[in-house]
């Protein structure tokens, strides 16, 4: 599997959300914080994104299509969980 396009903790930029109804509703653009990623054998990585603002995570997975644009990624010097996602938890 290739590496994904996103990786936690990236802001993004996103124009649609899952509607009550189960179907995607445009939106004005907004960002939001990558907060977990699985990889799937479908359409490759879900990403679940949290709004700024919000406390809580959207409930639908963005597949990389359905992200607009990488807003801001933290340099990996500032990222606090940079040890961790390197060398794991040994």
């Amino acid at each position: 599997m290739s590496q994904p396009k996103y990786q936690l903790g990236d802001i993004v930029i996103i124009s649609k959300k899952l509607s009550e109804q189960g179907s995607w509703e445009a939106i004005e653009p907004v960002k939001g914080t990558i907060t977990n990623i699985t990889q799937t054998v479908t359409f490759g990585p879900a990403h679940s994104i949290r709004l700024d603002g919000e406390s809580k995570p959207l409930m639908a997975c963005y597949w990389t299509d359905d992200i607009d644009a990488l807003f801001y990624r933290l340099p990996e010097e500032e990222d606090p969980e940079a040890m961790w996602k390197m060398w794991g938890d040994q």
